[in-house]
């Protein structure tokens, strides 16, 4: 009796997973989603680089480049976290499905170069 009775209420109750596709991924809160990087706000200094634990991350500071490999990320958020410049986060959900493995290159604007300070060198009047 009590099988039926699981039985009928289980049918009566609908479905308990999503229906994907059609009903979207609603982000829970905290959740670690893909990685973005804010090229305006990055220097290229590598610091990402060199804490990522599984090497996802790629910069090259002659060329401002950083590359970004999704496959590899295990999105443990340290390089999120040691960013000074906080020119990285973590999107709310993750990436699209995707047909081909493909890795996520910027390229940054060349530096400008800021007015040497403290040359002694008078301005002219």
């Amino acid at each position: 009796m009590r099988l039926l009775h699981t039985l009928l209420r289980n049918v009566a109750s609908g479905p308990v997973t999503r229906r994907y596709p059609k009903v979207p991924l609603v982000p829970v809160a905290g959740a670690r989603g893909d990685l973005r990087l804010l090229v305006d706000r990055c220097t290229f200094c590598t610091a990402c680089a060199v804490r990522c634990p599984a090497g996802a991350l790629e910069v090259d500071r002659k060329a401002r480049t950083w590359t970004f490999n999704p496959y590899r990320c295990i999105y443990c958020h340290y390089c999120v976290e040691i960013c000074p410049f906080h020119a990285l986060e973590m999107a709310p959900l993750g990436r699209e499905p995707a047909a081909a493995k493909a890795t996520v290159t910027e390229t940054g604007a060349a530096p400008v170069p800021s007015p040497s300070r403290g040359t002694g060198a008078a301005s002219p009047a």
